[in-house]
C-alpha cells in the first residue's frame, strides 16, 4: 500500500498512519517536507485479507 500527499502550504513533520476495517494497522516513516514536495512512502502488511476489507490512511 503506497500513500503520498502533495504539501503546498509549508514545510513541516508528516507521516501517515494507515489501516484495515478488519484490525491491521501500520504507520509510515515520519519526514520533515518542504513546501510543494511530495511525500511518499509504503506499508507492506504481507497478508491476505477478506474479501471486501477496505483500507484506509490518514495524514498526520
Amino acid at each position: 500500500m503506497e500513500v503520498s500527499v502533495v504539501n503546498t502550504n509549508q514545510p513541516h513533520r508528516i507521516s501517515a498512519h494507515v489501516w484495515t476495517t478488519n484490525g491491521w494497522s501500520a504507520n509510515t516513516k515520519v519526514e520533515d517536507v518542504a513546501a510543494f514536495r511530495t511525500y511518499r512512502d509504503q506499508a507492506y502488511p504481507q497478508r491476505h485479507f477478506p474479501a471486501g476489507t477496505r483500507l484506509c490512511a490518514k495524514m498526520r
